[in-house]
């Protein structure tokens, strides 16, 4: 395991994947993200918002 977390290829792919993937969350929850305030986002249960933090403090530490 620790060998594929040393990978920086792999972890290019799950930086890649993860940000496609919140992308795609946003766009599967518009009509939620529309009818709730900006502020409250990252509270919407299984948000997209979560994977998309997670890229971003990932690309800051990597």
């Amino acid at each position: 395991m620790y060998q594929l977390l040393s990978n920086r290829s792999f972890l290019r792919l799950l930086f890649v994947v993860n940000l496609l993937g919140a992308i795609y969350g946003y766009i599967w929850y518009i009509p939620q993200l529309q009818i709730t305030e900006a502020r409250f986002w990252l509270f919407v249960p299984d948000s997209p918002t979560a994977i998309f933090v997670f890229s971003y403090l990932y690309l800051l530490l990597f």
